[in-house]
């Protein structure tokens, strides 16, 4: 047997042997998940998995993923790595930070899930193609490593948003509504990642705050109302994002409602002291510079 058939073995047994997180192990895991950050693997481990996207380099708490057509979750350890067709999730004291290539960084705060619907590095030209879907949660992108032939998206179930060279917010609440919040730079938003490909009208958030504010067309008020009775009074436009594409500005956000229709925009609104915003700034500040 060869050195390179050896290698193989070892990995392929230390892959099968990673603990599976059952649906109410991971319950229970979370109610006692420790804020001390996952151990480090081996350096043999180190040495493979370090090659690849998607490297979890932070972590504290509980962080579990479920591989495509796997039968569970699996604890997902400091310094290994998330892969195309992965959920990934966080507990509720449970934070994770993930590295898609130098300078280009995705955070999850706790009690998140996200799906990696593809997560690729083309061959011919090294681009780096990325498609996520917040699915519960918030997650903070800071995107400063970014070339002109990468294309990095972050949608829920109701937008899609194409980022470049940006950092940004995205929250979905329990309702189903969506957050976005760009932080610097600039995020195109709209009902879905083939959207934004097309070729539709445009928005600025100030344009689409005067559209929000503007009455409705009489012809769309509602039904007729009877001689005599109470006269219909035009109410605020809605506007749909599968109608438009909307172009979000640093210290802009926008809200989303889960019938994919906008229900507000304008400057950011943010708490600056909350634990949440105050944890990713250190975590900006210890990312070494360029």
């Amino acid at each position: 047997m060869n050195p390179l058939t050896s290698l193989l073995i070892i990995l392929a047994v230390l892959g099968s042997a990673r603990p599976a997180l059952h649906a109410q192990e991971f319950d229970r895991t979370r109610a006692a998940e420790s804020s001390t950050p996952a151990a480090v693997p081996d350096s043999l481990t180190l040495a493979v998995v370090d090659a690849g996207l998607g490297l979890v380099s932070y972590r504290e708490g509980l962080l579990a993923r479920f591989p495509d057509r796997a039968a569970d979750w699996l604890d997902a350890p400091l310094r290994s790595h998330v892969a195309e067709g992965d959920r990934v999730r966080t507990g509720p004291r449970g934070r994770a930070e993930i590295e898609f290539q130098a300078r280009n960084l995705l955070r999850l705060a706790p009690s998140t899930t996200l799906r990696l619907d593809r997560l690729a590095q083309e061959e011919q030209d090294a681009a780096l193609r990325v498609d996520l879907q917040l699915e519960q949660g918030e997650l903070w992108a800071e995107l400063n490593g970014l070339d002109e032939e990468d294309e990095f998206s972050v949608g829920s179930r109701v937008m899609g948003a194409a980022i470049t060279g940006t950092g940004l917010r995205v929250a979905v609440n329990e309702r189903q509504e969506t957050v976005l919040s760009v932080l610097h730079g600039e995020v195109r938003v709209a009902a879905d990642r083939e959207s934004l490909r097309g070729q539709r009208p445009t928005l600025t958030v100030d344009s689409l705050r005067s559209l929000l504010k503007a009455p409705k067309p009489k012809g769309l008020t509602r039904a007729p109302t009877p001689v005599g009775g109470p006269v219909p009074v035009a109410g605020p436009h809605e506007v749909s994002l599968r109608e438009w594409l909307v172009i979000i500005k640093t210290n802009q956000e926008i809200r989303i409602g889960a019938d994919g229709r906008v229900q507000a925009a304008g400057a950011l609104q943010a708490n600056e002291n909350s634990d949440w915003i105050r944890w990713n700034r250190e975590r900006n500040a210890a990312v070494p510079k360029p």
